[in-house]
């Protein structure tokens, strides 16, 4: 009986060794089959940047296909309006009008996005943070969200030049440049500061309203075509004053302060008030072209009572004024005295 239970327990330990070995042969082949764990990156600030221009790109979050030989295509090839690095827009802006600079980062990681005067390297804001004391200008952006926008308000003419969109980290810095153009219309009476008219004649006069500019050489662009004008030369010509101006009249007139009606009476209540609108483009020395617009003023059968300050006054920008004298009957003569 001693053999016998022996022989028992001896084929007990045998059966229970096959079972565990059996066992550790299924685990082992089911962990070989799965596929090795993915690793999460911890160097998250040493991704790049990408950084695109007026928000025409949207990186979108999907697997990236394969291409035909097998490799992943990379997310880059999808998104060919991504800007690369160092590129630049270019805004024009009316004086007074709020302007949006744009600028998009991302996998922005733990960096920080700064904004650049580069007339002056001024730091205007880092991250959501303003460094200057000017209140005009402010930093748009929503958590989450890529745009960081420079917001200004009321631009005048010594802002225009580049801001530097910046992203610096640890693979060095990567910038997105926007070149402002501010810009303003004057006006500019033909007959110059006075003129002379006989009564029962007709004043014309004529107001010409050119874009003014702060032409501002900036340290990242100094721009200029082959006949030697500046890009902000060249770019007058896209300025249209009725589109900017929300479809208002460009001119107004006034006579002695008074403002003159097309179809109306002038002063002395005698002559008809006629104004006329007209747009020419213009050359300077033939380097560069622009539009100019020009209000004609008639009044018929002038009368003395229809002399005195008349001002050409643009619905934004700086006016111009001529002083009129309506002579009775008699030839008026220009004498220059030299002392």
């Amino acid at each position: 009986m001693a053999g016998a239970g022996q022989f028992i327990c001896i084929s007990l330990v045998v059966l229970l060794a096959n079972f565990f070995f059996m066992m550790i042969y299924q685990i082992s082949t089911v962990a070989a089959s799965q596929p090795p764990l993915t690793k999460i990156p911890t160097d998250i600030d040493d991704k790049p940047v990408v950084v695109v221009a007026a928000g025409t790109a949207h990186p979108r979050a999907l697997t990236a296909p394969l291409s035909s030989s097998g490799v992943a295509v990379e997310l880059e090839e999808l998104l060919p309006e991504t800007m690369e690095n160092g590129t630049t827009n270019h805004m024009i802006v009316l004086q007074g009008e709020t302007v949006l600079l744009p600028c998009k980062a991302y996998s922005l990681g733990q960096r920080t996005v700064s904004w650049i005067r580069r007339r002056d390297w001024h730091i205007m804001s880092s991250g959501s943070h303003i460094y200057t004391a000017d209140s005009r200008f402010s930093v748009l952006n929503r958590p989450g969200s890529p745009d960081w926008i420079l917001m200004l308000k009321s631009p005048q003419l010594y802002d225009s030049g580049t801001y530097e969109c910046q992203i610096a980290g640890g693979q060095g810095q990567v910038s997105h440049f926007v070149e402002l153009l501010v810009w303003t219309p004057v006006a500019s009476v033909v007959e110059g500061s006075e003129h002379h008219v006989e009564a029962e004649s007709n004043i014309q006069l004529h107001c010409k309203l050119y874009p003014q500019v702060n032409t501002v050489h900036n340290i990242n662009s100094n721009e200029t075509n082959t006949n030697g004008s500046s890009r902000e030369q060249q770019t007058l010509h896209q300025l249209s004053l009725p589109a900017v101006m929300g479809g208002r009249a460009p001119f107004v007139w006034f006579h002695n302060g008074r403002p003159l009606i097309h179809g109306g009476k002038s002063s002395a209540g005698l002559g008809l008030v006629s104004i006329y609108l007209e747009n020419v483009v213009e050359s300077n020395a033939g380097k560069s072209d622009w539009m100019t617009w020009t209000s004609r003023l008639v009044i018929q059968r002038a009368d003395p009572a229809d002399s005195g300050n008349y001002t050409c006054a643009p619905w934004r920008g700086k006016s111009a004024s001529v002083n009129v004298f309506v002579s009775q009957g008699e030839l008026h003569l220009s004498i220059d005295f030299e002392l």
